[in-house]
């Protein structure tokens, strides 16, 4: 819900609700605002709020928040916040910053002096919290290169560690982060990195520690994307219950240009040939992945078909290969997001007309593998 709000890039000021629904998404609880200050939320397409349901049922929330100059000024700091809920989201405690509350940035962008967005989270089976965010206090005004900070609680969310740097340099500024965690612990984490050739790609690392150290990044595509400034394009990543690491982003590197998948079963440190998720459209984006409970994943992802785009699905499984079912559509509609339910009841939400829509089926009225 957003509200008007000073004139700098995205003007306005916003509220973040949650809604819960108990019988498959025919009703939904009376939205709960999950901001405790009024009209303090970031609202953009490209830095959307993360959810995580821990294994407890704790909630976790984290999002973007405006912290306006105290003079008044049009320029304003770009907070990381996050709350949690305890009772099944009937509340939601006091949100907490967890960037170091410092402006080392000079620059003025966009009428924002210090940015702390494009968020991501993974919550361990064990209740460790892992936030992460991509962080322009370090910027410099000759390279648009940013890098990634993050905070960890071990305690469900309860108290934090001080944020740190994770990842000092080379990360493409404005392409949101994602993060997410397997059975055994580990914790993956994937950006858009710059390369010194200009191209800028998808890689994943891994921790197995706690997030006290990361692998080397591997790069999900040796094909090039050469472009000048950020594409606003964040990858897609999932953990199925053999912690194989499926992962899925938009790249022009190849043909057709869209979304492709890629997936590891060596725990994040080679990767399958990337596969297109659409191969007979061009401009396959937004694409989410998720794992089923009977051992395959889905994809979906908006495309346009005729004159309209649409949201799709499909289905991957491992094999000789990464096999693929026939693309279903779900609805004329774009920006999909995915959830599974334990008995395998898959839940797709979607932007249609500017509104936000909720498609409730059953694993088995999905499209077969062939």
């Amino acid at each position: 819900q957003g509200h008007a709000g000073p004139s700098h890039a995205a003007p306005s000021y916003a509220d973040l609700y949650f809604a819960r629904s108990t019988d498959g998404g025919k009703t939904f609880s009376t939205p709960v605002r999950v901001n405790d200050k009024p009209n303090t939320v970031r609202p953009l397409a490209t830095s959307k709020p993360r959810l995580v349901v821990g294994a407890n049922g704790t909630i976790h929330v984290l999002w973007v928040a405006i912290r306006q100059n105290a003079d008044k000024e049009v320029t304003v700091l770009l907070d990381m916040h996050y709350a949690r809920s305890s009772n099944g989201g009937k509340s939601f405690e006091k949100a907490r910053a967890l960037n170091t509350d410092r402006n080392l940035h000079a620059i003025d962008h966009m009428g924002i002096r210090a940015e702390h967005a494009f968020q991501g989270m993974a919550v361990t089976p064990k209740g460790e919290v892992h936030t992460f965010w991509i962080d322009s206090r370090d910027m410099s005004k000759e390279s648009d290169k940013a890098a990634i900070y993050g905070a960890v609680s071990k305690d469900d969310g309860k108290t934090w560690l001080r944020d740190r740097m994770v990842i000092k340099t080379d990360v493409c500024a404005c392409c949101q982060v994602t993060a997410a965690s397997g059975k055994d612990g580990a914790v993956y984490l994937t950006w858009r990195n710059i390369f010194a050739d200009g191209s800028r790609e998808i890689v994943l690392v891994k921790s197995t520690d706690g997030g006290k150290a990361y692998s080397a990044p591997v790069r999900l595509m040796e094909k090039k994307w050469v472009i000048e400034g950020c594409p606003l394009k964040p990858a897609s990543v999932a953990i199925d219950g053999k912690n194989n690491v499926w992962v899925s982003w938009y790249t022009e590197a190849d043909q057709p240009a869209g979304a492709y998948l890629v997936v590891s079963t060596d725990g994040g440190k080679s990767f399958s040939v990337p596969q297109a998720v659409q191969a007979n459209v061009k401009g396959a984006d937004h694409a989410q992945v998720v794992p089923l409970p009977n051992g395959e994943t889905l994809l979906a992802w908006d495309a346009r078909i005729g004159e309209t785009r649409s949201v799709l699905m499909r289905k991957a499984a491992l094999g000789k290969g990464v096999a693929l079912s026939e693309p279903m559509m779900v609805a004329a509609a774009t920006y999909p997001a995915l959830g599974v339910a334990a008995n395998g009841i898959v839940y797709c939400s979607f932007v249609q007309n500017g509104r936000l829509m909720l498609q409730v089926m059953k694993t088995e009225q999905l499209t077969a593998l062939k």
